[in-house]
């Protein structure tokens, strides 16, 4: 089969690597039914047949569609394929809680760790292949190079662990940089209790937007909070990077107590 590249993808070619992420699959796993996101031409495909009952595939390109429906005609009442931009599919689609997996474009890759969280009651677990400098970011602790709202915004809702690079090798037509193979395992809460978890994000967006200024410069109405620093742990002159979660969610319930009393 001839692919044009028309949709930037690359494809996992390593057998090795196939092998050692399917180990983890059949170890973790603990649906019948699953959801593949990017099928490709297949190297997860049948593996994944031989773990659940039903797989739905997500994928955006209809040549590659069709090449599967082909490929797997054997398997054809145990998948359903969905062509569709996973980034405008709603999981509620598919009507119950599923892991998920998924070999993610660079380019979206943002995009993507965004729609998990907007979709986050229908994930149970997320086995992803990630750029290896992206997927650090996820789990970047306070202070330290790639901190973000992602890190925080997916710490609320999930545990994240990295599990083992790929080389860029391992796929076809080859990157330019290596790959991390990860778990995402949403929470049923989460982590810590915010009573409005949209505005609880904007907030992080609007620290994160202007990372550079210090906490009091974003939120002036800060510097009238009495005993700011005691009753959130963070320094009014702290910049955005260098504040946890938990100070964050605590940051947000003073914040909108003052609101409140004006």
């Amino acid at each position: 089969m001839k692919k044009s590249g028309a949709f930037s993808q690359i494809f996992l070619h390593s057998r090795a690597y196939r092998n050692k992420m399917i180990g983890v699959l059949a170890d973790e796993i603990d649906s019948d039914t699953a959801c593949e996101i990017g099928t490709g031409k297949g190297a997860l495909t049948v593996s994944l047949l031989s773990l659940v009952r039903h797989l739905y595939c997500v994928e955006i390109d209809a040549e590659l569609i069709a090449y599967l429906k082909r490929a797997l005609c054997a398997h054809k009442n145990n998948v359903t394929f969905i062509q569709a931009d996973i980034r405008k599919f709603p999981l509620a689609r598919i009507g119950r809680r599923i892991p998920l997996i998924s070999n993610v474009p660079y380019q979206i890759s943002s995009d993507f760790i965004r729609y998990l969280i907007d979709n986050r009651r229908w994930i149970t677990k997320g086995f992803f292949l990630l750029q290896k400098e992206f997927a650090g970011k996820l789990t970047a602790r306070p202070g330290k190079p790639g901190y973000g709202f992602l890190t925080c915004a997916l710490r609320l809702y999930a545990d994240t662990r990295l599990r083992f690079p790929v080389p860029a090798g391992a796929f076809r037509p080859r990157p330019k940089v290596d790959s991390l193979f990860l778990t995402v395992e949403f929470l049923r809460r989460p982590r810590w209790p915010v009573k409005n978890q949209k505005e609880f994000l904007s907030l992080l967006q609007t620290a994160f937007r202007t990372r550079r200024k210090q906490i009091q410069s974003i939120f002036p109405e800060v510097k009238r909070i009495p005993d700011f620093e005691s009753r959130t742990g963070i320094s009014p002159d702290a910049r955005p990077a260098t504040i946890s979660l938990e100070k964050y969610v605590r940051l947000a319930r003073i914040l909108k107590k003052e609101e409140r009393l004006r």
